[in-house]
């Protein structure tokens, strides 16, 4: 089975100048539960649809109720997940100070489910694919250094409350996947002047 990857040009992970290649499989999209039924169905005779979506809800209602017991759960094959915890999107900055032991539970909330995926599924994957390059992705260059870029983001937050990532790639002529990974390494940077506030999918950057 074939798997097609690009080979995309980003801008230097570790901040600095200059360009480096990374590989990306091509996304063709995305399967939904009723296609992983209809395919187990299709593909044995002896199950039903119905027999499957009710088997497969119990499983999810059963993981759920033991992660939420405290447990981590083991899917044969798959592989074991567990629930992470931290701070509410909703704590204010004075919150996220406070020294662990100063927190209280209503502070607290499920923040994702982890997957520690199984290394034989990683392992079958591996014996049954072959890679296909499906194209080549070029990085927009800027005109300017990687310092000029950073005063032109402190620059427009002297006038602006927060910067998205399409007015830094505006500002330096990045790409806007260039752009965010040079944001990354900013606000990573405490001495870069730039910081986050948000989450993943509305990130916006304000000063530090």
């Amino acid at each position: 089975m074939a798997i097609q990857y690009i080979n995309r040009e980003v801008s230097n992970l570790r901040g600095g100048e200059g360009t480096q290649k990374i590989y990306q499989i091509k996304h063709k999209g995305n399967k939904s539960f009723d296609d992983i039924v209809h395919h187990i169905a299709s593909h044995n005779s002896g199950l039903k649809e119905g027999d499957i979506i009710n088997a497969m809800q119990s499983v999810v209602r059963c993981m759920t109720e033991y992660m939420l017991d405290g447990y981590s759960v083991d899917i044969d094959g798959l592989g074991r997940f567990k629930l992470v915890c931290g701070l509410k999107d909703s704590a204010t900055d004075a919150d996220k100070e406070q020294a662990p032991t100063k927190h209280n539970a209503q502070s607290l909330e499920v923040k994702r489910i982890k997957l520690t995926t199984n290394r034989r599924l990683l392992s079958e994957i591996n014996q049954r694919c072959h890679f296909e390059r499906a194209g080549e992705s070029l990085l927009r260059t800027s005109k300017y250094t990687l310092e000029e870029r950073r005063q032109l983001a402190l620059q427009f937050l002297d006038t602006h409350p927060v910067m998205h990532v399409e007015d830094y790639a505006r500002l330096t002529g990045l790409s806007k996947t260039g752009a965010s990974l040079e944001l990354k390494v900013f606000r990573q940077d405490p001495e870069s002047g730039i910081t986050s506030t948000g989450r993943r999918a509305s990130l916006l950057y304000v000063k530090a």
